[in-house]
């Protein structure tokens, strides 16, 4: 599993079980669920997940940002739901690609903003499946 933290959206990706392909599986809306650790620890449950990657947001410099310290946040208060595995993967520009997904499926981007989190995430997770 792959996640895209964002304050408001966090994107969720799968892996086939072979850990060969990733696809966009779910975005939460934190507004309209509060609860979001124990969404995640659902589908953990439900789906079998093995690890959880996280992307983290670097700067040009590979170097990490003040955002990083948040998803880093995040991740430790995500582990009191889960006990799993947590690997942080470099997320750099996963957002732009996932716009330009949208944009070449001729999506709008303003209608189909909840999907470009975990258009993002599946973007994080293909590029930790390929290069792991």
């Amino acid at each position: 599993m792959a996640i895209d933290y964002g304050e408001r959206h966090i994107g969720i990706a799968l892996s086939d079980s072979g850990q060969l392909i990733a696809f966009p599986y779910l975005t939460i809306d934190t507004r309209k669920i509060p609860l979001y650790f124990i969404k995640i620890a659902e589908i953990v449950k439900d789906q079998d997940v093995g690890k959880i990657v996280i992307g983290i947001p670097l700067n040009t410099e590979n170097i990490e940002t003040k955002k990083s310290k948040q998803v880093r946040n995040f991740a430790k208060e995500l582990e009191k739901y889960i006990h799993l595995p947590i690997i942080f993967w470099d997320e750099s520009y996963t957002t732009q690609k996932a716009t330009e997904v949208l944009n070449i499926q001729k999506k709008s981007l303003k209608k189909n903003k909840s999907k470009l989190d975990m258009i993002a995430a599946s973007l994080i997770l293909k590029d930790y499946l390929e290069n792991r």
